[in-house]
């Protein structure tokens, strides 16, 4: 049953609005797909906040002409699906991805930045790492080094390393040289001294001893 005037106006507004809200639409080519399959896809899509819809070719056309695209019509071949992403990459990838897993899908052009890219563009886009995929490998390189560090610290080598320190701990530490030094002199001893000087004192009680009466 076709469908009526007041419909398409209604889908064709409805798809301008997604083509000036998303970041990036990702225009893939289905090729008989389950019910299921399609079901899955979408559910994968939502996960990742992708909107995929199916349109007519001509109502693609002019709301992606309406949304400032400059659209090659000879890319929207087939059956068409539009996957409109909040970024540049996931919606191309997903599709991709689909592409790869099930064969049942292809990414045929891209919509991005007010550029139409045609599949080896999209292609080429849909490598690329997304956000989360760079950050997950920063995170590796700076986890590197210290994956090295501590598989140093548990390799043999590093265990006898660890075993010297210990024995340096334990060893008693030896013994300084005591230097020869020269022996003092020996002191008088000083009861001798006063034994062997005379006190003033004793001479004058000797005198009075000898002066005559």
């Amino acid at each position: 049953m076709p469908i009526t005037k007041e419909k398409k106006a209604e889908i064709l507004a409805a798809l301008i609005e997604e083509f000036k809200s998303a970041k990036s639409i990702a225009v893939a080519k289905t090729n008989g797909m389950t019910v299921m399959e399609s079901q899955d896809f979408r559910r994968k899509l939502r996960e990742n906040d992708v909107q995929f819809k199916i349109a007519k070719k001509t109502l693609i056309c002019l709301a992606a002409k309406e949304a400032g695209y400059d659209v090659d019509p000879a890319a929207l071949e087939g059956s068409i699906g539009l996957a409109f992403s909040p970024d540049e990459v996931t919606g191309a990838k997903l599709v991709k991805q689909q592409d790869k897993k099930k064969k049942k899908m292809e990414l045929v052009a891209l919509f991005l930045e007010g550029q139409f890219l045609g599949k080896e563009g999209a292609d080429e886009l849909a490598d690329i790492p997304g956000k989360e995929e760079l950050l997950a490998k920063f995170v590796g390189m700076l986890q590197s080094p210290l994956n090295s560090f501590a598989g140093m610290l548990g390799s043999p080598l590093s265990g006898f390393a660890r075993a010297l320190s210990e024995y340096a701990k334990s060893k008693p530490a030896e013994e300084a040289p005591v230097e020869e030094t020269e022996e003092p002199a020996e002191e008088t001893p000083k009861a001798e001294a006063s034994e062997s000087e005379d006190s003033p004192k004793e001479d004058a009680e000797a005198s009075k001893e000898e002066k005559p009466e």
